[in-house]
Order: C-alpha cells, then sequence, then structure tokens
C-alpha cells in the first residue's frame, strides 16, 4: 500500500496513504518529494487522519437509520412534503459515502477536505429553511423573506467551502469564514422571528375543548430549541475540527456532525411533519373551538407552508382525509379504511 513519509526529528512516520493527514497551520510549508508528499510533523497529522473502521460503522448504521425514515415517510403520502423524503434520504447517500471512505477530497497541498458534507448542506440547508416559513411566512415592506433566506444559506455555504480549502492558516481563511457567518446570523435571526410569530399565532387558541393546539405550541417550543441547538453547532464544529483550529480529529467531527446532523434533519423533519399532518390536520393553522368563527381563507397564511401545493383549506381537507399509501396498499389497513368511509 502506498504511504505517506512525514519527517520528524526522531526519523521518519509512515502512514497509508488513503488516510491522508491534514495539516491547516502548516499547510504553507508542506512539500512534495519524489511521488510521495511530505508533510511536517505536527498534531494535525495526527488529528487529520480518516475516521477508523469503528465510527465507519456507527455512520453506516446512520444512513441505514436514514434510509429506513425517508421509505417510511414514503409510506405516508399524500400527508406528507416532499422535503419530509428529500432530507433523510440525502443523508442516507451521505453516510454511505462516509462509511465507504468517499467523499474526501485531496487537495494539492495533501490536506483532505470533506467535499460531500459541504457539498450536502449547499442543498440541504436551504430546503430546512423553507420548510421553517411554513410555520409563518415572514415579511418585510409585504415582500416575502423565504426565498432571500434561502439565498443567504447558499451564500453562506459558499463561503465556508472556500474557507475550508484555503489551506493557508491566513486572514482570508478567517475572512471568507467570517462572512459565511454574518450570513448565518440572518438565517437564525428570521427563524427566531417566525417561531415567534407561530407561537403568538396559536397561544390565543389554547383551550381545553382544542388539546390539539397546546399540543402544538408545546411542539414549537421543542422544535425551536432542537433548531439553534444543532444550526449552531456547526459552526463551533468547523472551527474546533481539522477544517478550523483542529482542536479535535477527524474522526471525533465526523461523529459531533453526525448528532447534529440527526437533530436538524430527522428528528426535527419527522417532528414537524407529525405536528402538521397529525395534530394539526395539514396546515399551521390553530384549530377552533364550536363557538369561534374559523379564519378567511385569504388569511390563513399557513398555506404557503404547503409550498403552493394547496390553494384552499378545503384542498387541505381533502388530503388529510384521504388514505396514506400505506393504508391503500395494506389489505388490512385498506379494509379498515373502506370500513370508516362505510360508516361515515
Amino acid at each position: 500500500m502506498p504511504l505517506w513519509e512525514v519527517h520528524t526529528e526522531s526519523g521518519r512516520l509512515r502512514i497509508p496513504v488513503g488516510s491522508a493527514p491534514h495539516c491547516a497551520p502548516c499547510a504553507r510549508d508542506c512539500f512534495f518529494a519524489d511521488t510521495q508528499p511530505v508533510v511536517p510533523a505536527t498534531d494535525c497529522v495526527a488529528k487529520g487522519l480518516g475516521s477508523t473502521a469503528k465510527e465507519r460503522l456507527i455512520i453506516g448504521l446512520w444512513a441505514v437509520v436514514s434510509t429506513c425514515q425517508a421509505l417510511f415517510m414514503m409510506t405516508r403520502a399524500p400527508k406528507v412534503t416532499w422535503e419530509a423524503v428529500y432530507l433523510p434520504m440525502v443523508e442516507a447517500i451521505l453516510y454511505s459515502c462516509s462509511a465507504g471512505g468517499y467523499g474526501m477530497m485531496r487537495m494539492g497541498d495533501g490536506q483532505m477536505i470533506p467535499l460531500s458534507r459541504m457539498c450536502s448542506w449547499l442543498i440541504t440547508c436551504p430546503i430546512m429553511l423553507s420548510q421553517a416559513f411554513g410555520i409563518f411566512d415572514l415579511q418585510l415592506f409585504g415582500i416575502s423573506l423565504r426565498m432571500p433566506i434561502c439565498v443567504c444559506s447558499l451564500i453562506r455555504t459558499v463561503c465556508g467551502i472556500m474557507a475550508t480549502v484555503t489551506t493557508d492558516f491566513t486572514t482570508a481563511k478567517w475572512c471568507f469564514f467570517a462572512a459565511g457567518f454574518c450570513f448565518f446570523m440572518c438565517e437564525i435571526s428570521s427563524v427566531w422571528f417566525i417561531f415567534k410569530a407561530g407561537i403568538a399565532k396559536f397561544t390565543p387558541h389554547i383551550h381545553p375543548d382544542v388539546p390539539e393546539n397546546q399540543t402544538a405550541l408545546n411542539r414549537l417550543y421543542f422544535m425551536r430549541v432542537l433548531f439553534y441547538f444543532a444550526w449552531c453547532a456547526f459552526p463551533i464544529l468547523w472551527v474546533i475540527s481539522p477544517t478550523g483550529l483542529c482542536l479535535i480529529g477527524e474522526p471525533v467531527s465526523a461523529l459531533a456532525y453526525l448528532c447534529a446532523d440527526a437533530l436538524c434533519k430527522n428528528l426535527y423533519g419527522a417532528v414537524q411533519t407529525n405536528t402538521v399532518w397529525q395534530v394539526l390536520k395539514g396546515s399551521w393553522t390553530p384549530a377552533k373551538r364550536p363557538d369561534e368563527e374559523a379564519p378567511a381563507i385569504a388569511d390563513d397564511k399557513s398555506l404557503i407552508g404547503a409550498h403552493g401545493r394547496f390553494s384552499s383549506q378545503a384542498e387541505v381537507q381533502a388530503v388529510y382525509e384521504a388514505p396514506t399509501f400505506a393504508e391503500r396498499c395494506s389489505p388490512t389497513l385498506g379494509r379498515a379504511q373502506a370500513c370508516r368511509a362505510d360508516a361515515s
């Protein structure tokens, strides 16, 4: 097997090429000799090694879990949006590649960067932000901020990629990081106002006759904590991992990123989907008491959360009452659905 040859004061250290070292603080001093790259021996060399078999097994198991979640969401159609299937499917692909030892890109100086991980951020973060706007359509001067915030997410991720591939530990690297962090603050600030408006929307309708409103309110508080805990973990992990200050190694950071992904994509998406379709019957609209007048369709901003899928509350109700894919395909569930239809 080809080996990396690392020069140390006490001799030479040989490391498999598949576990290429990362040395951000000293990348500008790296050079090549013959056909094997030679890098200075620092702590980053050891910390930048790829995941071991144990970490890859854990990552592979999470890929299986994400695949099962995506398949389960498919069986809930039509009472599910495409995002609920798309996000865990992306996770399954990402961690399948990571478990197989793929998804890393070697730079010219020998540095290994997690390319697949950063690409997953690029294609999932705008989707998650768009989902948050389903709770409340945040606007500025009468203009929805959905697309501007999604653009902020794309710019932030591109800045993060530029900071990662800037191997020199110089001002340029941290300038890219600072620029991306500014756009990141715009994202989480917008989401804060979205959750604030969503909570304010449900609070006046808390009543014993409509327990689903209390359940939805509790879910909103939980989702807000979950969102901020998971999203704020990513820039912190980037700084302390081999992409930044190299305080922790790649195996540890890979598992930490996995936990953050599990919270902000898998768990958050499952809670949101269950709340919309099992608790609130298809839209982020508070349930009304019998003595309360239902809101006008034009005032029901939660319909926007369906991404243009519905044009009226009646269409939402029709989908909610329709059998799921699993119920149509299962003989037992299908008969039960037919019995309920006959009874009604």
